[in-house]
């Protein structure tokens, strides 16, 4: 099914997909070298707006498995190529959610499309409270001192 943009927040610093029967579907509109992130201010409502003008296959990253683009990409547009990750049923797609000063990292706002086939994936969350909870400008502040 259909799952608009979002961002896997809530203390989850990394994210796996795995793709148990290798349907894709996961868009990531500002994934890959995105620019359209570096100019503009990281508050949600914005980046929501300009994903919403991102076309897959097109621009960020567009995950493809078995069933192939065709129903992803628009024919009235030539795709990206490098805007393409081809996958096979049991791969994975990792992606962290935050940067390492505990703030949002906007490249791993991601959607699932709708698919032409079922989809079977698995999602794994790695979770730390200590790095991006309420709390985690402390313990980042006691890692920067003893190694930064």
């Amino acid at each position: 099914g259909k799952f608009d943009y979002h961002h896997d927040g809530f203390s989850r610093y990394l994210t796996i997909l795995i793709y148990l029967n290798g349907v894709g579907g996961t868009y990531f509109p500002f994934g890959g070298d995105s620019p359209d992130l570096k100019d503009q201010p990281e508050d949600e409502g914005s980046i929501m707006v300009n994903a919403a003008g991102k076309l897959p296959g097109i621009d960020g990253i567009l995950v493809v498995g078995v069933e192939g683009m065709d129903d992803y990409v628009s024919a009235s547009y030539v795709s990206n190529p490098n805007s393409i990750v081809e996958i096979q049923p049991g791969d994975a797609v990792a992606f962290y959610n935050y940067k390492s000063n505990g703030e949002k990292e906007w490249t791993s706002l991601h959607s699932s499309l709708v698919v032409p086939r079922e989809k079977w994936i698995a999602t794994c969350w790695f979770r730390s409270e200590a790095l991006t909870g309420p709390f985690g400008w402390l313990h980042k502040e006691k890692l920067l001192e003893h190694y930064g």
